[in-house]
C-alpha cells in the first residue's frame, strides 16, 4: 500500500480487519514514518479483509482513517486445466 499524503513527522499506520467485522476491529499491523509504501507482513489466512490507513502526529492526534480498500487472499490451487481437445478440421499435423 502507497501513502502518498502524509505529514513527514507523522506515524502513518495500515489497518486490517475482516470484513465481516466492524470498524472497531482494525488492527494495526504496520506503521512507518512520513509518506511511503507501507506491507503487512503477516501470513494473512484466506479470506476477504478490509485495509485502511490513519496517520498519527507527534502530538498524538489521530487523524481519520482513510476508507477501506478491500482485499481477497485466496491461496489454493486453480483447478487443473483438461486435456485440450483439438478440432480435427484444424488439426494439420
Amino acid at each position: 500500500f502507497d501513502v502518498t499524503i502524509a505529514e513527514a513527522t507523522a506515524t502513518v499506520q495500515l489497518r486490517r480487519k475482516l470484513s465481516t467485522q466492524p470498524s472497531s476491529a482494525y488492527v494495526t499491523v504496520a506503521e512507518r514514518i512520513g509518506s511511503g509504501a507501507l506491507q503487512d507482513p503477516g501470513l494473512v489466512p484466506d479470506g476477504v479483509y478490509d485495509y485502511a490507513s490513519r496517520q498519527v502526529d507527534v502530538a498524538g492526534n489521530i487523524g481519520a482513517q482513510s476508507p477501506a480498500l478491500q482485499v481477497t487472499i485466496d491461496t489454493t490451487d486453480p483447478l487443473a486445466p483438461d486435456a485440450p481437445d483439438l478440432d480435427a478440421g484444424s488439426d494439420t499435423g
